[in-house]
């Protein structure tokens, strides 16, 4: 799967957060600012675009992103 900077700085930090926490699951959340802190290249417009692929969701809020079926897939 071809994926923009933004896009694969988003995957590689539920990559290495899932990792911590014993493997990519369906449901894994991570809070957007965590996902965006240290970040140097902008991460939201992956955020959106992970979103619209079906790798991620979004809380209702916006404050947590949830890692899909199909995005705990890519990830392994």
């Amino acid at each position: 799967m071809d994926l923009t900077d933004a896009e694969q700085t988003v995957m590689q930090r539920f990559a290495h957060k899932t990792h911590i926490a014993g493997g990519a699951k369906a449901g894994y959340v991570l809070r957007r600012q965590t996902i965006l802190s240290g970040a140097e290249t902008e991460v939201e417009g992956g955020i959106a675009a992970l979103v619209e692929r079906g790798l991620l969701t979004v809380s209702d809020g916006g404050e947590f992103v949830y890692l899909t079926e199909d995005g705990a897939a890519a990830l392994v």
